[in-house]
């Protein structure tokens, strides 16, 4: 149950105590980050260590931050890639299980937005190949992260996301109980995306859940956010005894029968 547990500790950061972390803990976590599974093994990838974080201020405000506001911590972690198809689903997937090893250290951690890219490496002192395509500040809280139980959460009931069969079709709550897929979705409903906005939609299909994402409200991120959602549909789902696993070729047109409005796109099929 790691993945479930996992998501239930998991909190977004923005106030961090100006106190390095210890040095054992950082070889820890980026000796973790080595050996992390990838959504595509071909593409090629590593993690960055950045520390100093109150001197990076200057340089970066306004460059790099979350909803355009600098995050000050004692340390952060990037992500390089290279810009291959699915880099960035790749890139989300592999990031979002780094910072869940934060949680394990008993650390905090908050997903950056990358504004201005051009220059960035530099600025950071980053000499590994690739792009920054991601990136996270790590240290301890200030104050102990609020607890966010279920039934208050401000995110969307599941209701909202999930459909059967066809979009819009909104299955009884009854219905997922019993293919034991309610607490599952419980679960997936508390994910992290960009700003909150929940940008995924789930079609269940026999032994099939369709991942679509979108939305009137895009932005750069949605690929980013799609790892994230794959990392936490396929190892959920492992963690109730399901042998989840993405299927790697799809047609989109053999879906076209479910109806995905426009402004969604498929861009994954668990196979369950």
């Amino acid at each position: 149950m790691r993945y479930k547990h996992l998501l239930e500790e998991r909190r977004s950061c923005r106030s961090f105590r100006d106190e390095a972390v210890d040095s054992v803990i950082i070889a820890e976590l980026f000796t973790y980050g080595h050996y992390i599974k990838r959504l595509e093994d071909t593409i090629h990838t590593s993690f960055a260590y950045i520390d100093k974080g109150s001197t990076r201020e200057a340089a970066l405000s306004g460059r790099v931050g979350y909803n355009g506001f600098w995050i000050n911590a004692p340390h952060y972690v990037a992500l390089l890639s290279e810009e291959k198809k699915g880099y960035l689903e790749n890139a989300g997937y592999m990031m979002e299980e780094f910072l869940l090893k934060t949680v394990e250290l008993g650390l905090a951690s908050c997903w950056l937005s990358i504004e201005k890219e051009e220059g960035l490496k530099e600025e950071l002192g980053v000499t590994a190949a690739g792009k920054i395509v991601a990136l996270a500040a790590i240290g301890y809280p200030k104050k102990p992260l609020p607890y966010m139980p279920k039934d208050t959460s401000y995110r969307e009931a599941i209701s909202d996301f999930i459909f059967q069969e066809v979009w819009d079709n909104k299955p009884k709550p009854e219905e997922l109980e019993l293919r034991g897929l309610q607490d599952i979705f419980l679960h997936l409903r508390k994910a992290p995306s960009w700003k909150n906005h929940q940008p995924w939609r789930f079609i269940i299909r026999q032994q099939e859940v369709l991942l679509c994402i979108g939305g009137r409200e895009q932005s750069s991120s949605l690929g980013l956010d799609s790892g994230i959602m794959k990392l936490y549909m396929e190892n959920i789902f492992k963690d109730e005894g399901i042998d989840a696993k993405w299927r790697k070729d799809f047609n989109s047109e053999e879906y076209s029968p479910c109806g995905i409005p426009e402004d969604y796109k498929l861009i994954g099929i668990l196979m369950i």
